[in-house]
């Protein structure tokens, strides 16, 4: 997997992540050679059907598993090699994709204000949380973000 960054305007970032095609086509067939093992066609005891006959019949479905299964793995990858806290859930766009060639893909995020991820890994303000319950701890959380940005403001 290789990952560069496209964008960084402020939180919004974007990279695109390569998938070389013959680690790509390794994973298909480590796949295949699963479902195998349970597959039953006509004329075949289960488990002993010929590969290229489950190529045939199976490789579709299995690619678009293959493909998901990578997408979300080379993400969680990403999110952790780059040290990022992402608001939301990734948008990823699949660029390029296809028999023999490289699997590549966008991924766009936003991530938390640094405000907040303090206030995320301030243990005092977790125990708060757990007795106040969500939606009160919610309020304090918006009520500090806000008094905080006009603190700066005041001062500049």
């Amino acid at each position: 997997m290789k990952a560069t960054e496209l964008k960084s305007e402020g939180l919004k970032k974007e990279f695109k992540i390569v998938i070389p095609a013959k680690d790509f086509e390794q994973k298909v067939d480590d796949k295949l050679n699963e479902v195998s093992k349970n597959v039953k066609l006509p004329g075949f005891r289960p488990g002993k059907a010929p590969k290229a006959m489950l190529k045939q019949k199976y490789k579709a479905s299995v690619m678009g598993e293959v493909v998901d299964e990578a997408v979300r793995s080379a993400t969680e990858e990403l999110i952790k090699d780059k040290k990022l806290r992402p608001a939301m859930m990734p948008d990823v766009k699949i660029t390029a994709f296809g028999e023999g060639k490289d699997l590549e893909f966008e991924v766009s995020l936003e991530e938390l204000p640094e405000l907040i991820k303090s206030l995320l890994e301030d243990k005092e303000w977790a125990e708060k949380i757990a007795k106040k319950g969500k939606k009160r701890a919610q309020e304090e959380l918006s009520w500090q973000v806000l008094t905080k940005d006009m603190v700066r403001y005041l001062e500049n």
